[in-house]
């Protein structure tokens, strides 16, 4: 029996092209003060939104501004598009998966509009959040500017 099993780092990538934050500097208190759980923003430049992993969507609001993704090592990975863009109720999202579908990281789960959001004065601030970050040992953000599909965050288990 092996009582030192060697921790392994992974990765979520960026779900969209653009700037990864902290998610502190995420103007929403629910994202900024980790109440969802830990994780990190991106303030993107293009409105293809991507998965940061592989695994299966739990949730997929019919709006099509969030996603809920369970990886394949037991995270559950928000990805909520923009800051109250519940309120455009779907207007400017086109959602690529629905609730059940197994996905990869880099497949699209999504389109977005960003000139409509920011025309109507929203914040198009894509939220990364794990909301069952007690299952991590260590997590770190890797901040400044990304394509799609860049590492984003590490993390250890």
């Amino acid at each position: 029996m092996n009582l030192f099993k060697r921790k392994k780092q992974r990765e979520i990538y960026s779900p969209a092209q653009g700037e990864v934050i902290d998610a502190s500097q995420i103007n929403d208190p629910v994202f900024s003060n980790d109440i969802l759980g830990k994780g990190f923003g991106v303030i993107p430049t293009q409105g293809t939104i991507f998965s940061p992993v592989n695994g299966e969507v739990v949730n997929a609001f019919e709006s099509g501004h969030a996603y809920t993704i369970l990886s394949e090592d037991g995270l559950e990975i928000l990805i909520h598009i923009g800051i109250d863009t519940i309120e455009l109720d779907g207007e400017g999202f086109i959602a690529k998966v629905r609730k059940g579908d197994k996905i990869k990281k880099r497949e699209i789960i999504a389109t977005v509009d960003l000139e409509l959001l920011k025309k109507k004065g929203y914040d198009p601030t894509i939220a990364v959040i794990i909301t069952n970050p007690d299952i991590l040992s260590k997590i770190e953000v890797n901040k400044g500017k990304v394509i799609a599909c860049e590492v984003a965050l590490t993390y250890t288990i």
